[in-house]
């Protein structure tokens, strides 16, 4: 645990860094281009080798630690070698399909874009579709890492480098050569990946050779656990994309005012519990596998007390003041006050699934660690069907921000029904105390939300707004950690000890 808890600390401080800078990418492309075709063309494009992934890799992706935790060290190498051959060829031949029908992929994307736009993220899709051989290549090399709880320079380049490389390219791009950001995004991956392989071959992590074997039994046993949960995936996915579809209709900047209201919204539900399940993810699966139910159990139990800690106040913050956070972080050059109550509207729908999804993280790494991927993909369908429902009733009812209202709830809907499978397979990740971790984080996030309302009010009046927000966010805060410790917040006091004890180490 020391270990993990100390891995957890340097990928936390990673990812924190990682997300600052997302948010400087994020800042810097509205200072250019607002909410503007250009932006609404690169969001839908960007969002396309996702697309991808999730339906050729992205259940191998998952499989892939549950798996290889199952088989000899020695046979490790040769699964790694096969899996990332067939499929990084699968995605080259994919990729060059994409190349030459980028125009129609575009439309069908985003039926809703004029001409212009819609030409703009036809020559952007031709440009980034060349990033998804190497994004499959270089993710199976960061899970393979994982596997040995080596975490840090995979997660160096991945946070770090990457977003360095693709913030140097947006600064450096201007209406006239905006295709400079989308090389700059597949430059990024490709760099990323030539260094962490060097890296893992001299280190002998890795041996690679060309193998392509599909009738190979470990590969075949991957692929039969992937293809549910790439299912799963590939819906999300596609979900995701009928958002956008739907955005598209309703006119300029507001597929670009989605994109960024949802990167604020990842950010928070990011810091809640994927950097601890990211870490501890490979020993979930070691003690599953090894039939330990109760040490696997003790790590799922903290999971779901970090979410709680975490993810109740940020929902708070970002549904009550949607427009301030909005308008410190964007609300520069081109991202003018139309912007910013666009992106606002949405923000504070999204909010509201913090929480949800959060949860859910957990959930599913639950069942995918119990080989359960079948379940998986069954919430998956569920939730997907039901999104879909929703953003056809709220976006002709409430217009586009009924679109993340729509997400929100969908996510509500799928802890529900996570939970009962979950409960279904006797494991159990909540209890008493996680009902009483969430009636203390409640007192303490209404604190952090009085104090700040009110902070927020005496200081307007007083200095600028956005500088009187940060003013009052931080000490509310401060009064939130306070509280958090006056009433014994179990969690908090946890998360506390584990930090002291690892600096002192």
């Amino acid at each position: 645990m020391k270990s993990l808890t100390k891995a957890a600390m340097y990928v936390s401080i990673m990812i924190i860094l990682s997300k600052f800078l997302g948010f400087l990418r994020e800042v810097l492309l509205a200072y250019q281009f607002g909410t503007s075709k250009i932006v609404d063309a690169y969001t839908i494009a960007i969002n396309f080798p996702n697309l991808l992934f999730a339906i050729f890799a992205g259940g191998v992706s998952q499989a892939y630690i549950p798996i290889i935790t199952r088989i000899k060290v020695k046979d490790r190498n040769d699964i790694f070698n096969n899996t990332s051959t067939i499929l990084t060829s699968i995605a080259l031949a994919v990729s060059i399909l994409c190349f030459c029908f980028s125009k129609e992929l575009s439309y069908i994307l985003s039926p809703g874009f004029d001409e212009v736009t819609l030409s703009l993220s036809s020559s952007y899709v031709k440009i980034v579709v060349w990033i998804f051989p190497f994004m499959i290549f270089f993710d199976l090399l960061c899970a393979h890492e994982y596997t040995y709880e080596k975490f840090i320079i995979p997660s160096f380049l991945n946070y770090i480098v990457c977003n360095m490389i693709i913030i140097f390219s947006i600064l450096i791009a201007t209406e006239n050569n905006s295709e400079i950001i989308l090389i700059g995004y597949v430059s990024a991956t490709v760099i990323d990946m030539i260094v962490l392989l060097v890296i893992t071959t001299r280190n002998k992590d890795i041996e690679y050779r060309f193998a392509f074997n599909i009738t190979n039994k470990s590969f075949l046993s991957l692929i039969k656990m992937a293809i549910p949960l790439g299912i799963s995936l590939m819906l999300n996915e596609l979900n995701t994309v009928v958002d956008r579809m739907f955005a598209s209709s309703f006119g300029e900047g507001i597929t670009s005012a989605l994109s960024y209201s949802n990167k604020i919204q990842v950010l928070f539900l990011t810091l809640t519990t994927t950097v601890f399940l990211s870490v501890c993810f490979p020993r979930v699966n070691d003690s599953f596998a090894n039939g330990d139910k109760k040490v696997a159990q003790y790590y799922l139990k903290k999971a779901v007390s970090i979410s709680i800690l975490f993810s109740i106040p940020f929902m708070l913050l970002l549904f009550f003041f949607p427009y301030e956070i909005t308008r410190v972080i964007f609300e520069r050059g081109e991202f003018n006050t139309s912007s910013t109550d666009i992106t606002a509207s949405c923000l504070r729908f999204y909010a509201l699934g913090i929480p949800a999804y959060s949860l859910v993280t957990v959930e599913t790494r639950t069942l995918v660690a119990n080989l359960k991927q079948k379940a998986v993909l069954t919430s998956t369908s569920l939730s997907v069907g039901l999104n879909l429902a929703l953003n056809f009733v709220f976006a002709r009812t409430i217009g586009f921000s009924g679109l993340p209202l729509a997400t929100s709830l969908t996510g509500w809907v799928s802890f529900i029904i996570l939970y009962m499978m979950v409960r279904k397979i006797d494991v159990h990740i909540f209890d008493k105390d996680s009902f009483f971790d969430l009636v203390k984080t409640i007192v303490s996030s209404i604190v952090l939300l009085v104090a700040n309302a009110k902070l927020n009010n005496y200081l307007a009046i007083r200095v600028a707004p956005s500088f009187a927000f940060i003013i009052s966010v931080c000490i509310s805060c401060v009064l939130f950690v306070v509280t958090s410790i006056l009433i014994k917040d179990r969690t908090f006091n946890w998360i506390v000890s584990r930090i002291i004890n690892t600096h002192r180490r």
